[in-house]
């Protein structure tokens, strides 16, 4: 939702853009053609807008909206990441070791799939990190896509997976 504020000044702006388009300097009568020209933004950026006090609460810093990016970038990550554990931990320990043995059966398996997957079939001796989780969905997912796991295991996975981070 926009604030009054700004919403004034939108306006303000707005109409202030239709008189200089609508009012083009001698000579030209084809508006369309005016407001495409260099002469017209120009006007425009010329004049001299009041936007009025309250419109400074509007406005952000480039920097400070930079930053609220990236801190709910990596909020989502944080979340993806919290995801991912608590599904690898739902699945349990004997859902990652058949995972690992059918991996290994059909060779599918990259040596840091294994070790991560180790980690998952270990529950709950240990319990992968976030960034291990995602990873171990990862290798889930890619396994699921290629058709290396068996129907079973398959049907197993009736959770959506969460966001890989």
């Amino acid at each position: 939702m926009l604030s009054d504020a700004l919403v004034r000044a939108l306006l303000l702006a707005a109409e202030e853009a239709q008189r200089v388009i609508t009012q083009p300097v001698e000579g030209i009568r084809n508006l369309s053609e005016w407001a495409k020209q260099q002469a017209c933004w120009s006007a425009l950026q010329a004049r001299q807008l009041d936007y009025g006090k309250e419109f400074g609460s509007c406005l952000t810093l480039k920097e400070t909206a930079k930053r609220n990016e990236h801190d709910a970038k990596g909020k989502q990550r944080e979340i993806a990441g919290i995801e991912a554990q608590s599904l690898v931990v739902k699945l349990g320990s004997s859902f990652w070791h058949t995972v690992l043995e059918q991996g290994n059966e059909v060779r599918a398996l990259k040596q840091k799939d294994v070790e991560i997957l180790k980690v998952c079939a270990s529950l709950p001796r240990q319990i992968p990190t976030e960034k291990q989780s995602g990873y171990a969905i990862g290798v889930l997912e890619r396994l699921k896509a290629q058709g290396m796991l068996s129907a079973d295991l398959a049907d197993q996975i009736g959770v959506h997976a969460p966001g890989r981070i």
